[in-house]
Order: C-alpha cells, then structure tokens, then sequence
C-alpha cells in the first residue's frame, strides 16, 4: 500500500524478428529497448523506479506487436501469436 522505491530486472528473448520494447509504469513509458537478436536472451535492470502508493500498472509492450509461427515455418501448427518471452522477474524494494 506504500509507495517507494524498487528496482526491477528480467530476462528477455524476441522470438521471431527484432523489436523494441517498452516498459510502461502507470502509462508513462520508463524505458525502451531494441531487442535486434532472435532467441538471444538479454538482461534489462532498471533501478529506483518509484511507486505510488496504492496500486501500479507496470506494463512490457512489444511496438512491434506479434509474429505467427507461420510467417516462419510455413509447416507450424501452431496459431499463437508471439512477441517475445519474459524470464526470472524480479522485483526489489531499494
């Protein structure tokens, strides 16, 4: 319910084609990377990021949107729509 200080860090990894993506607290765009390397995994850490008290919307936003499996392997079964892939988030308070 307090707000403060936290920093956070996660792995990610583009599936299929380079994008950029934005990392959103409350609407307000804190951070944009371009991911350039499919299936590279890279980590992102950002420090002292401050919360309000109460509620927060921490959001990862592909521009670029999302790829079909399809558009790779025309062979694919798979329907999903895919950006890209998010590891071990952690989230601390500084």
């Amino acid at each position: 319910p307090q707000g403060g200080r936290v920093n956070l860090s996660f792995r990610t990894t583009p599936f299929y084609k380079p994008l950029t993506l934005q990392i959103r607290l409350n609407g307000t765009v804190i951070k944009e990377l371009r991911l350039e390397q499919p299936s590279l995994t890279q980590k992102v850490e950002l420090e002292k990021i401050e919360l309000k008290a109460g509620q927060n919307i921490l959001e990862l936003h592909a521009l670029e949107g999302c790829s079909y499996p399809q558009e790779f392997d025309k062979n694919s079964p798979d329907v999903q729509c895919y950006s890209v892939g998010i590891q071990q988030i952690e989230l601390t308070v500084t």
